[in-house]
């Protein structure tokens, strides 16, 4: 992901001395990314989401191979959505050379692996999603929801971005399947994916199935390094759990005012403000394990 070049950070209003910091803007969604970077880096998210302080980001391999997936599944997602025919290998092939610009790799052998690997996975990918003729009802969508309670969280925007949205049918009937795609291989997880999408579907998932009073929902990641699928059942009870650990984390970001450093050598090491606005004074400096 790439953003506009940065501009120097003394160009930006600078907290006074005894004042509180700005807060999460409620009209401003959280998105499973954006809590998942506060969990990590409080300030981090205050500078990425708060103050929107921009940056670029240098080309990552293991990133871009895993966001040409996401395109070449995007564009597959469509074609079955569309009815249309199906993408040949040849046309995706010739699209990732495009995604993966030859530019950027210092050995060419692994810009073909990549490539390969990449076509490997779309057709993994392709016949999971075909598989027992399902109806595919979103493709690469992002869903803001209103979200509103008393007490401490109040009125905030809660989203998550679908990689597919599909209803399927089994022994026990029809139910919606969320689907998320995965190219690396750490099997570390966003812990609160699965309700957040939940809860910004839940108005979509109500009208695919409209003859369950509770409608069955599965959310998958689809985790292709492994060629493995893991399965998340969303009961009433999974979501209910789910949510009384994630309100107390949403109520404490709404409402930060500090946002604190927790720094850490290898995200450190990968952040784009590193040595910029959090460690502006110390350009050499190295965090110590």
């Amino acid at each position: 992901m790439s953003s506009h070049p940065t501009t120097d950070s003394s160009l930006r209003a600078q907290p006074l001395a005894d004042m509180p910091g700005p807060r999460w803007d409620r009209k401003r969604a959280i998105y499973p990314t954006s809590l998942q970077r506060y969990l990590e880096c409080p300030r981090r998210c205050r500078l990425e989401y708060v103050e929107r302080v921009k940056y670029t980001r240098r080309w990552s391999r293991p990133l871009q191979v895993g966001n040409a997936l996401h395109e070449v599944m995007e564009r597959i997602a469509n074609t079955l959505h569309g009815h249309q025919p199906p993408v040949s290998a040849t046309a995706v092939r010739a699209w990732l050379d495009t995604l993966l610009p030859a530019q950027e790799y210092a050995d060419q052998h692994e810009r073909v692996a990549d490539i390969d690997r990449v076509l490997e996975w779309a057709e993994r990918g392709r016949r999971y999603i075909t598989h027992g003729n399902p109806t595919i009802l979103r493709v690469e969508k992002h869903y803001p929801r209103n979200w509103s309670e008393p007490g401490a969280l109040g009125k905030v925007q809660l989203g998550a971005k679908a990689d597919l949205v599909i209803r399927r049918k089994d022994r026990k009937g029809r139910y919606v399947e969320i689907v998320d795609y995965k190219t690396g291989h750490s099997r570390s997880l966003s812990r609160f994916t699965p309700i957040l999408s939940a809860i910004a579907l839940k108005p979509r998932i109500a009208a695919a199935l409209p003859e369950q009073s509770e409608p069955r929902v599965v959310f998958s990641y689809l985790r292709f390094a492994h060629g493995e699928r893991d399965r998340i059942a969303l009961t009433r009870e999974r979501k209910q759990g789910d949510w009384d650990e994630l309100r107390p984390l949403l109520i404490r970001m709404v409402n930060d005012e500090s946002w604190p450093m927790h720094p850490a050598p290898q995200r450190c090491s990968h952040c784009p403000y590193f040595n910029r606005a959090c460690f502006p004074t110390e350009p050499d400096m190295r965090i110590s394990r």
